[in-house]
């Protein structure tokens, strides 16, 4: 039996899609397989920094607690007594207490020094 030569042509084509086929198929498997790893090591960094901000955090929760014991009155009155400052306790006429917020108090004190710059 004799092939002929559109035959064997058309067999030509046949064969070159199924390697297009099978080529674009490989590819499309490889960059899965690329995406997966990629996914995978995105979530390994992740666990790693939130692993790390978790230690982070406790780290500053213990320094806060050390640093509220350390400001605490009997702490405050240990240290004045071990160190032999003979600091005394605030007497009420020595506190001032500020009523409006800290804020508009540094916009006013801030406008007053421009007004008296340009005043006579």
């Amino acid at each position: 039996m004799k092939i002929s030569r559109t035959q064997n042509a058309f067999i030509s084509q046949i064969l070159i899609w199924s390697l297009v086929l099978v080529g674009i198929a490989g590819g499309s498997g490889v960059a899965v397989v690329w995406q997966r790893q990629l996914i995978t090591q995105a979530a390994n960094r992740m666990k790693l920094l939130e692993s790390s901000l978790a230690e982070v955090e406790r780290h500053q929760t213990e320094l806060n607690t050390e640093i509220a014991a350390e400001q605490s009155l009997d702490a405050l009155l240990r240290r004045n007594a071990s160190f032999a400052l003979g600091l005394a306790p605030i007497r009420e006429q020595q506190l001032v207490r500020v009523s409006i917020p800290p804020e508009q108090r540094l916009a006013i004190k801030r406008h007053a020094e421009g007004y008296a710059a340009i005043t006579p």
